[in-house]
């Protein structure tokens, strides 16, 4: 049975909780706020399901891809929805004008993220933008394993670790399943986002939540909430809730040592930022380029057309870094937590202010962007 002796070898997928023939596990919080899962012994036969479909316990090898490539959603207005070039919302289109079905990450009434299906074109927008916290799977997989018996085309978009969950799940390959990975750079505690919304809505309903709001800039975005009564917009760089998550302290332990990265996770795409687009020969209009790196042929059929630019596959580490590699937990991880614990939510401040400006930030001081029309303080 499963059972949670290291933090670090849980990555918070649901695989075993939602595969379990008993369904004898739910999926308990830490103090910390991440999801892990608890065994009902008293219901527990031994069967050993749980650990077999555990994508921590039997990772896959790291794989080549196929190609690289990049490109944009022919929508501007998908585009500027989107964190990066819209290409996960095309492919979902396509899915949906097949008649099938799209699993991904949503806000739901409370702003905490979950995974929703979608079986029709109004459900895509809440489906777009990058949201910074672990996405609760639910029932997920269940759903998506009934749409794939039923003959339905499915596309499952999540984090690699969901991706690998999701095809543990399965254990076997459905020829109308496409599977996204998105690049993930690790996902902070749903506790401290739910700490962190208390705080900046102050007792104020929450209308609409952006975390990449790209009216300043893809590279230089900015994050937006929207309240009830006013609308607070500033750099990503000096909100304190996204400080904590790229500075890496608030993050899974799991994440600092992801068995699901570098095509690890078995998905057929894998999508991003085109972060290196100054090392290409890509014009950077600052409203977001998608790179798109094909793990199989399903992958390479379904995308193709959606991309206008082919990349050099050996050179994936200059185009985005968190394709393959794990972030490096920060020092300042157990002085945050301590902080959190003991003193709630301020701890995000002390914890960004103990660790100072970094080289990036003093970077977009300097950006010379007219944000008047944009930036509320």
């Amino acid at each position: 049975m499963i059972n949670i002796h290291d933090k670090r070898s849980c990555c918070g997928c649901w695989a075993c909780m939602q595969r379990c023939p008993q369904q004898c596990i739910s999926m308990e919080p830490d103090e910390q706020g991440f999801l892990y899962p608890k065994v009902d012994h008293s219901n527990c036969i031994n069967c050993g399901v749980c650990e077999k479909v555990c994508p921590v316990l039997h990772p896959n090898k790291e794989q080549k891809p196929l190609k690289l490539l990049a490109g944009r959603n022919q929508d501007i207005e998908v585009v500027m929805q989107s964190s990066s070039g819209g290409l996960s919302s095309a492919l979902a289109t396509e899915t949906l004008s097949n008649k099938g079905v799209v699993f991904s990450a949503i806000y739901n009434k409370n702003w905490q993220v979950e995974h929703a299906r979608a079986d029709s074109n109004h459900q895509l927008p809440s489906m777009r933008g990058s949201k910074y916290a672990q996405s609760n799977i639910g029932k997920a997989y269940k759903e998506a394993e009934i749409d794939l018996k039923h003959g339905k085309k499915v596309l499952f978009v999540g984090t690699p670790c969901q991706i690998a969950g999701l095809k543990h799940f399965l254990h076997k390959d459905y020829e109308q399943l496409l599977t996204i990975e998105v690049f993930c750079h690790g996902v902070p505690s749903p506790l401290v986002w739910g700490k962190w919304l208390e705080y900046i809505s102050k007792g104020k309903g929450i209308n609409d939540i952006c975390q990449r709001d790209k009216r300043t800039g893809w590279t230089s975005y900015s994050v937006r909430y929207r309240l009830e009564n006013k609308e607070i917009c500033h750099y990503a760089w000096s909100d304190d809730y996204m400080r904590g998550f790229i500075y890496d302290y608030m993050l899974r332990p799991a994440c600092y040592l992801c068995p699901s990265k570098g095509g690890r996770s078995g998905a057929d795409i894998a999508l991003g930022d085109l972060w290196g687009i100054n090392k290409t020969n890509i014009l950077n209009d600052e409203k977001g380029i998608t790179l798109a790196v094909i793990n199989s042929e399903k992958g390479l059929t379904a995308i193709k057309k959606y991309c206008q630019y082919e990349l050099n596959v050996a050179s994936i580490s200059d185009y985005n870094n968190g394709y393959r590699n794990s972030v490096e937990q920060s020092q300042l991880s157990t002085f945050f937590w301590k902080k959190f614990l003991d003193e709630g939510i301020k701890a995000l401040r002390q914890t960004n202010d103990h660790h100072g400006p970094s080289r990036l930030i003093l970077r977009w001081l300097l950006l010379k962007i007219k944000l008047s029309k944009y930036i509320v303080r």
